[in-house]
């Protein structure tokens, strides 16, 4: 009887891992277009504090930039879905953003598709792109200097 557990738990295992296909990924890729004359620089934070920093991107003044959010089951929901905590600068005035974890703010800029144009709607990737102006840092903290 332990025999022919072990041996199901075995074919099991294996059919568990054969069955997933890892080696496609499902792509979310966000293009941002700066139409300022000055340089945005975009740090994520996995959490809602400083202390654990993930990705950072320099999108030049008239410029843009990207980043490609990636999921092994599905195209991610929503932009900077692994982050807590998004800060935008122009090197004026700075942006705090936080993930909505209860879903109740969809106004939140970034982290909310409806804010960018669907460039490319396919099965396993989409791509967006948002359009930063000065009219997004007019409600900023200013920057020390």
């Amino acid at each position: 009887m332990k025999r022919l557990f072990t041996t199901l738990s075995v074919i099991i295992c294996i059919a568990s891992i054969t069955s997933c296909n890892v080696d496609k990924s499902y792509d979310l890729i966000c293009y941002f277009q700066n139409d300022t004359k000055n340089e945005i620089i975009i740090q994520c934070f996995y959490g809602c504090n400083d202390e654990k920093a993930g990705e950072s991107i320099a999108i030049p003044a008239n410029g843009e930039n990207h980043i490609t959010f990636y999921s092994f089951a599905k195209v991610p929901d929503f932009p900077f879905c692994t982050y807590g905590k998004v800060v935008i600068s122009n090197n004026i005035n700075q942006v705090i953003q936080y993930r909505d974890i209860d879903n109740t703010d969809k106004g939140v800029r970034l982290f909310d598709a409806g804010n960018y144009t669907q460039i490319k709607n396919e099965d396993s990737y989409q791509t967006y792109l948002y359009v930063f102006t000065d009219d997004f840092f007019k409600d900023g903290e200013p920057l020390e200097k």
